[in-house]
C-alpha cells in the first residue's frame, strides 16, 4: 500500500515536480508486484498468534540481564552521551545549522565526531542498535526498567547525530509498531486512550521531523520559524515520495550502469558481502581498497555528483528507492528477482518467529520492516556488519538448540 501511495501522489505533479513517465511507474511496478508474489510464495501452517508468551519473556529477561549486555548497553549510552556533548556545542555553543552538521557527520576524515565515528558505526554500533532497536520494540510494552530507559536515550541521541529526519522513525516508531502487532495479547479495540495516545504520538514524530527542518533549512533555531518549517515539513513529505522515483528514472535514461562499468551482477545488492571479501583480500594482500574497484563506491560518487531536478527548484542527489541497486545489477531481470527473494524471506522469517518463538527472529524481522517500509526512498541492507550480525543471529536460533516448534 505504501509504495502504491507514493506512486499515486508522484502522477499528480504537486509544488511543481515532474511526473514519472510510465515506464519508470512499469519498472518499479514490477518490483512491487515481484515482492508481494514472493511474499505470498512462502507457505505458512503457523497462524498469527500472540507472542508474548512466558518462553519469550524468557529469553528477553536472559538477554537483558546478560552481563555482556549490560555492560555494552552502559558503555554505548556514555559514548553516545558524550558525542551529544559534542552535538550541542556545534548547534548551541558554535551556532552551526544542522546541515553542516549533517554534512560533517558523513565526512570521513573531518568528522565533528571523530576519524573514528565512521568506522565504529559501521562496524560495531550500527548492528548492536539493531538489536537495541528490536528490543526497545518489545520492552515499550511488555517490560519497563532502567534499561528501556537506557536503550530510549541512546537510540534517540544516535537518531540525532546526523541531523536526519528519518531515523527516529526507523529506530522507534516501526519497532513499536512491529513489536505491538506481533506481541499484542488480543483483537486491537478502538477506544479512546488508543487514540489519544495514536495523535501525541503523530504529533510528536511530526514535531521531531519539522524540529530538524527547521534547523536545517530555516533560518535559525527560534520560534518564529516554526509555522515556515512546518509548511516545509509537509512540503518535504512530498519530497520523499516524488524524488526517490524521479532519480531512479534519471539513473535509467543516464544509463548509470554504464558509468559505472556495466551491470555488477549483484554485487549491489549483496554489496554486505561483496565487503567482505574486499575486506578479506586487502588484508591478506596488502592491496588497497580502491585496486579491488568496489561497486557500490563507484555508485556511491556518482549519486553525490548527480543533482538530479525535480521540477522548479528543487534537486535531489542521494535516495533513488531500493531499485537502483536491483537495476544496475542485472537490469529488469534485477527488478525480479531481488524484491522476490527479500519478500520470500520476510515471509520465512515471519513464520519461523510464530514457529518457534525465537527473539532472535524478531530482531531479523525488525531490519526487514525497515528495509521493506523504506524500499522507495532508498536499499538499506548494504552494510557488512549489519547483514554478518544477522546472519549470525539466525543461524544461532536455527542451530544453537534443537529445533522444537514452541506449541
Amino acid at each position: 500500500m505504501l509504495w502504491l501511495t507514493v506512486l499515486f501522489l508522484s502522477q499528480l505533479a504537486m509544488y511543481g515536480f515532474m511526473k514519472p513517465t510510465s515506464y519508470t511507474v512499469f519498472l518499479l511496478l514490477i518490483s512491487v508486484f515481484s515482492c508481494a508474489v514472493g511474499f505470498c510464495s512462502y507457505r505458512c501452517r503457523y497462524e498469527p498468534i500472540s507472542l508474548n508468551t512466558p518462553y519469550v519473556r524468557e529469553q528477553v529477561e536472559r538477554l537483558m540481564n546478560n552481563k555482556i549486555f549490560t555492560c555494552a548497553l552502559i558503555a554505548f549510552t556514555l559514548y553516545m552521551f558524550s558525542m551529544a556533548a559534542i552535538y550541542y556545542e556545534q548547534l548551541v555553543v558554535l551556532n552551526s545549522s544542522l546541515s553542516d552538521i549533517r554534512g560533517s557527520y558523513f565526512d570521513g576524515k573531518d568528522n565533528i565526531y571523530g576519524p573514528y565515528f565512521g568506522l565504529l558505526d559501521s562496524y560495531i554500533m550500527s548492528p548492536f542498535v539493531h538489536i537495541l532497536s528490536a528490543l526497545f520494540g518489545y520492552c515499550l510494552f511488555y517490560k519497563r526498567d532502567w534499561k528501556l530507559l537506557l536503550i530510549f536515550v541512546s537510540l534517540f541521541i544516535y537518531s540525532s547525530l546526523g541531523g536526519g529526519r528519518f531515523h527516529y522513525i526507523r529506530l522507534f516508531l516501526l519497532p513499536a509498531i512491529l513489536g505491538y502487532f506481533v506481541f499484542y495479547k488480543g483483537k486491537i479495540k478502538l477506544k479512546l486512550k488508543t487514540v489519544v495516545t495514536t495523535l501525541i504520538v503523530g504529533f510528536a514524530v511530526f514535531f521531531l521531523l519539522a524540529w530538524t527542518t527547521m534547523g536545517r533549512r530555516a533560518d535559525g533555531m527560534d520560534k518564529s520559524n516554526m509555522s515556515e518549517a512546518i509548511e516545509l515539513t509537509t512540503q518535504d513529505i512530498l519530497t520523499y515520495a516524488y524524488g526517490p522515483i524521479l532519480a531512479f528514472e534519471y539513473s535509467v535514461e543516464h544509463n548509470y550502469s554504464a558509468m559505472i562499468g556495466g551491470y555488477q551482477y549483484g554485487r549491489l545488492t549483496l554489496h554486505a558481502i561483496d565487503d567482505f571479501f574486499v575486506i578479506g583480500l586487502g588484508t591478506v594482500s596488502g592491496v588497497e581498497r580502491t585496486e579491488f574497484n568496489p561497486s557500490l563506491d563507484n555508485l556511491v560518487a556518482i549519486k553525490q555528483d548527480s543533482p538530479i531536478p525535480l521540477g522548479g527548484a528543487a534537486y535531489w542527489n542521494a535516495l533513488y528507492t531500493w531499485n537502483l541497486y536491483f537495476y544496475n545489477d542485472f537490469g529488469i531481470v534485477g527488478l525480479f528477482v531481488f524484491p522476490f527473494l527479500i519478500g520470500l524471506l520476510s515471509r520465512y522469517i515471519i513464520c519461523m518467529l510464530y514457529k518457534y518463538n525465537k527473539f532472535g527472529y524478531f530482531i531479523i524481522l525488525t531490519f526487514l520492516f525497515r528495509a521493506l517500509l523504506f524500499s522507495f526512498i532508498d536499499y538499506t541492507m548494504t552494510n557488512m556488519m549489519d547483514v554478518l550480525v544477522l546472519i549470525a543471529i539466525f543461524i544461532f536460533n536455527k542451530y544453537k538448540f534443537v529445533m522444537k516448534p514452541a506449541f
